[in-house]
């Protein structure tokens, strides 16, 4: 499984792709009316080819911040902004794509495998799992006046009469409440 961050570092890169793309079409841009002088023009003005060449551009640039801003999302722990973020940086890749082939294609992938990976993330479980016993029994606690268990000692057994507990023949006192024992 791959961590929300690593989906988030993937979709970020390929937004910087689609914005490097559209920053060297802004650059570029200035020399362009030269080039289609050179290879004559098909009815359209060089004012014209100026508009659509830097729509171009800024569109790429719009495409590639929105992608950035949908991976900055995709590390939230929210899971809401991360389905946001990995939705807005798929449209956003998808429409960056028509004007800038993908930001160089490599744009593309990195953002379409962050975007997914963004969308498929779980995360782990708060707590940490425990395998052993689901209680631990100890034996019972000491009491204070024990009544001492006669039946594994041979010989005939008497009771206390204060207390009744169970006497030795030949006890002097009562182990349980030190009654005197009377013969």
């Amino acid at each position: 499984m791959v961590s929300k961050q690593a989906a988030a570092v993937l979709t970020i890169l390929g937004g910087a792709f689609y914005l490097g793309v559209g920053v060297l079409i802004a650059a570029v841009a200035p020399t362009m009316p030269s080039l289609v002088s050179n290879f004559g023009t098909t009815g359209l003005g060089t004012s014209t080819i100026d508009a659509i060449v830097y729509s171009v551009a800024g569109f790429d640039i719009l495409s590639g911040g929105l992608i950035i801003f949908g991976g900055y999302l995709l590390n939230s722990n929210n899971g809401g902004r991360r389905r946001a973020g990995g939705i807005l940086a798929i449209v956003m890749m998808v429409l960056g794509a028509l004007t800038s082939l993908g930001g160089f294609f490599i744009g593309f992938l990195l953002t379409l495998i962050g975007s997914v990976f963004g969308l498929t993330y779980k995360p782990e479980p708060s707590g940490v799992e425990y395998g052993g016993p689901a209680a631990v029994s100890y034996p019972a606690a000491p009491q204070a006046n024990p009544v001492p268990d006669y039946t594994a000692i041979p010989g005939r057994l008497n009771y206390c009469p204060k207390c009744g507990a169970l006497l030795r023949q030949g006890s002097v006192f009562c182990a349980s409440c030190g009654a005197k024992v009377p013969d």
